[in-house]
């Protein structure tokens, strides 16, 4: 194939894009879109690839694969192994325990459906999974061991038959993403016929630029320039609560796609694409795109706290380094048969000896629970409450989960002094409260009856886009007063992140609060908690464990949480409140670790000192006692 500089210029763009946005630079608040022109550029390539060596009566399947492999997996296992050692000694043990698993899914190109499965609201931030970004090389792989075998087999029958074998598979593909994404957002997102449709436009101008379908040159120009302001503009109009992908990633995949189909030389994108530093960036992108997100998650980690701005251009600095010397000693002597002098055999020997290596490494890992003996003067069980134990009750209803799999008779935590219950609503800051009222039955003057929904603060009426089960989820709500007899309500919810994330409209929660004053029900809120700006706290604990004084307090200042602390007490003057963020936050800094135990075990949400500590104190305060 003829070597197109333009195309390294159509990478530098994408991986560009995703650095910007992963180093924090919110201005490029889509730049996650850049995947998408990876995906475009993938699938044009390996077609154009796939078709020549069919037409030319070359092709092997061997042979293809022995190339993908020389391809990818050489600095893959680098940043693989390289990632297992810094997590070995920083990564607390259920930190660690995930991230053995995401080796193993990794190795295996696995990793869109590992991340799929662990990508409930409780499973902690992304900047805690150094392995996150390659949910999209499992994807492209999935592509690549299904495709070739397609394209061969139709084109044995007819080159129409290829043609539109393709292009049904794109359409098929596209119409599952478009008719999905409100009903299963995040499955759309990392699960692969829900992203082939984005490869297979690239398969289409491959197709297109076979047969000499190509632009007439008048109109050449205008495509270019009409693709790159399509591939430009969602890096900034989108963000990360667009439902993406789907119709909002048509821009860009379109936008690819004309770039890769137009070859005129003559025009200032052209020019622009093949500057030296835009082929050097996209030389070295792959490199780029695979080292970027560990040094963003083991910097970050290590700080525990947001970028400087000084940080996020030294990251891209450090970056661009070890993506050159990756790039430069790992990946290129192995791309090159005859410089690298391996023969097929060995290259498949020692792909299979290098996944061998890592999935038994962090199958070890897993099995280990992530290893705690590492830390063997730290009380993990008390540092380091794991996420997973933090959401893992069948009471709380994920993303794409309805009411209709709630179970009222696996839901309720039993008082040993009356029989009467009390429902909670809310998210997952009504969910996180399980463990502290558990742990505090005794004092628990009703039963509990706990109806909790991922990102669904309980406001009835209120339709969050990127949460579309949360309307019918909070609607129920009134179905489950009146079938269980229920006389009082207490309604816990992270408000502050869901309007700011979701759209949450907080001047309507009145309303709700009318609602159940009407249905004959006394309601109760659990104000807002402190939101922090830390990337981990539990890694802070570890430090603060280790001073003279592992028992004092430590206070850290919120970086939100106040705001809407505040405006749900002016909203409801007349509705019993408890203050939860005073009891955190008593002066302008917050408690973050008390009485040697963390409270916390992400941005917002309690560990199961947190919720002790605050259930505790809401039981005892006298506004909580509510009436029958």
């Amino acid at each position: 194939m003829r070597y197109r500089q333009d195309i390294d210029g159509l990478r530098a763009i994408a991986v560009l894009c995703v650095l910007l946005f992963h180093f924090g630079f919110d201005s490029l608040s889509g730049g996650f879109a850049g995947v998408d022109i990876f995906f475009v550029i993938s699938g044009y390539l390996i077609t154009s690839i796939l078709l020549k060596e069919i037409d030319d009566e070359h092709f092997s399947f061997l042979q293809f694969y022995e190339k993908r492999i020389r391809r990818l997996y050489p600095a893959l296992i680098a940043v693989v192994l390289s990632s297992f050692i810094a997590a070995y000694f920083i990564f607390m043990p259920d930190e660690f325990k995930e991230f053995g698993q995401s080796m193993v899914s990794t190795i295996t190109y696995l990793s869109n459906l590992f991340f799929w499965y662990k990508s409930d609201y409780f499973s902690g931030p992304s900047d805690l999974k150094p392995l996150l970004h390659t949910w999209s090389l499992a994807v492209e792989e999935q592509f690549y061991l299904i495709f070739p075998l397609v394209l061969w087999l139709t084109y044995k029958r007819s080159r129409l038959a290829m043609n539109l074998t393709v292009l049904a598979l794109f359409v098929i593909s596209f119409l599952l993403a478009i008719l999905s994404i409100e009903s299963i957002p995040s499955g759309v997102f990392y699960l692969s016929p829900f992203r082939f449709w984005e490869l297979l436009f690239g398969s289409l101008v491959a197709i297109a630029l076979r047969r000499n379908w190509s632009p007439n040159s008048t109109f050449s120009p205008i495509l270019e320039y009409t693709g790159l302001a399509l591939v430009i503009g969602p890096i900034f109009w989108l963000d990360e609560h667009s439902q993406f992908p789907g119709w909002a990633a048509v821009p860009s995949c379109l936008g690819a796609a004309l770039l890769l189909w137009t070859q005129d030389k003559s025009t200032v994108v052209y020019k622009i694409l093949t500057l030296p530093v835009m082929r050097f960036t996209g030389k070295i992108s792959y490199s780029l795109y695979l080292w970027h997100w560990p040094i963003v998650v083991f910097y970050g980690y290590w700080i525990i706290r947001e970028f400087e701005i000084w940080e996020k251009f030294a990251m891209m600095a450090v970056t661009f380094i070890v993506s050159w010397l990756s790039w430069r000693y790992i990946e290129s002597p192995f791309r090159l048969t005859k410089q690298a002098g391996f023969k097929p055999k060995q290259v498949y020997g020692y792909a299979f000896s290098s996944t061998l290596l890592i999935f038994v490494v962090g199958a070890l890992v897993w099995q280990q629970n992530g290893m705690p003996q590492r830390f063997p003067n730290l009380k993990i069980e008390t540092l380091a409450q794991t996420r997973t134990e933090s959401g893992e009750n069948h009471c709380f209803l994920n993303t794409e989960q309805d009411f209709s799999l709630w179970k009222a008779n696996e839901c309720l935590i039993e008082s040993t002094q009356s029989k009467q219950t009390v429902l909670l609503w809310g998210d997952s800051h009504a969910n996180h409260l399980v463990a502290g009222l558990t742990a505090n039955r005794d004092l628990l003057p009703y039963n509990i009856l706990v109806y909790s929904s991922a990102g669904c603060p309980p406001i009835i009426g209120q339709s969050l886009p990127t949460r579309p089960n949360c309307l019918q989820n909070n609607q129920h709500v009134l179905d489950i007063i009146k079938t269980m007899h229920i006389k009082n309500v207490i309604m816990a919810g992270n408000w502050a992140y869901s309007e700011k994330a979701d759209h949450l409209d907080i001047a309507k929660l009145p309303e709700t609060i009318n609602a159940l004053k009407e249905n004959g029900v006394q309601p109760m809120i659990i104000n807002q908690l402190p939101l922090y700006p830390i990337s981990n706290p539990q890694y802070l604990a570890t430090r603060l464990a280790s001073r003279d004084n592992p028992k004092e307090d430590y206070f850290i200042k919120p970086d939100d949480g106040l705001d809407m602390s505040v405006r749900i007490m002016q909203l409801l003057p007349n509705t019993q409140i408890f203050d939860a963020f005073k009891l955190f936050c008593p002066d302008e800094s917050c408690s973050i670790f008390k009485n040697g135990e963390l409270m916390v075990v992400d941005r917002g949400h309690l560990s199961h000192a947190g919720s002790r500590y605050l259930t505790k104190a809401f039981l005892k305060d006298s506004k909580s006692q509510l009436t029958h």
